[in-house]
């Protein structure tokens, strides 16, 4: 069972008795790349595992499930880097963490120093029960696309506009046809980059070719707006 946490971009996988957390796209060491555009901005590490004890209490999971993209820079990280990643980890209060890479997560093993339980799976994806976990940027064979996924990688975002100007909002885009349903997160932290779904493509080679008018778009606080093919503003 999927439970959707309203107003966080995480959610709650149950399944045999026991409650994982979900969540995407931490990009840790991202405030040092905009500090050199001129962007100064704290730390976000303890910022980030603050934010997910206080969910651990609400949700009561006890095991944390990262979809990919823990560090940001590409391919090694940088000193700043890992002393966020491992201060992150030491900070979050969860029984056992299962990083799934991404492609931001090159090496990550090498930079890893926690003594908490961290599992590292090979295979770039996770399977719970009817649901397969990966971060979105690798094929999956046939008899895994058959299931229902759950995938970040695009760091979703829907544009959207007032009576004075065009506004963005993190979204959920949820496909379901026949067989399957596919979840596509918004990123964690904040200050990750976006795709502007009703403008842009989808990457990543699950989600790119899916029909829009089978994905509907959900803000954070569970609204419904409608299929991504009658909100569509691209070309």
């Amino acid at each position: 069972m999927i439970l959707f946490v309203k107003n966080y971009p995480c959610l709650i996988l149950k399944h045999k008795n026991k409650r994982y957390m979900i969540i995407s796209d931490l990009h840790l060491g991202i405030s040092l790349e905009l500090e050199k555009k001129g962007f100064f901005l704290p730390s976000q590490a303890e910022n980030l595992a603050n934010k997910l004890n206080r969910l651990k209490k609400i949700t009561r999971a006890k095991e944390i499930i990262i979809l990919g993209d823990l560090k940001h820079n590409i391919p090694l990280a940088l000193k700043y880097e890992k002393a966020e990643i491992n201060k992150f980890l030491s900070k979050i209060n969860f029984e056992k963490i299962i990083l799934l890479k991404g492609n931001h997560d090159g090496r990550i093993e090498n930079v890893i120093r926690s003594e908490k339980k961290i599992i590292i799976p090979k295979e770039k994806f996770f399977v719970i029960g009817k649901y397969v976990l990966t971060h979105g940027h690798i094929k999956l064979n046939k008899k895994l696309l058959g299931k229902n996924i759950i995938i970040g990688h695009i760091h979703p975002f829907i544009k959207m506009r007032d009576k004075f100007s065009f506004y963005y909002e993190p979204a959920w885009l949820v496909y379901k046809d026949e067989k399957r349903e596919i979840i596509i997160m918004p990123s964690f932290n904040d200050l990750c980059g976006a795709t502007i779904v009703n403008e842009q493509e989808l990457i990543g080679p699950i989600a790119k070719n899916l029909d829009r008018e089978k994905i509907n778009v959900y803000l954070l606080d569970g609204t419904l707006l409608d299929n991504l093919d009658a909100l569509w503003l691209g070309e």
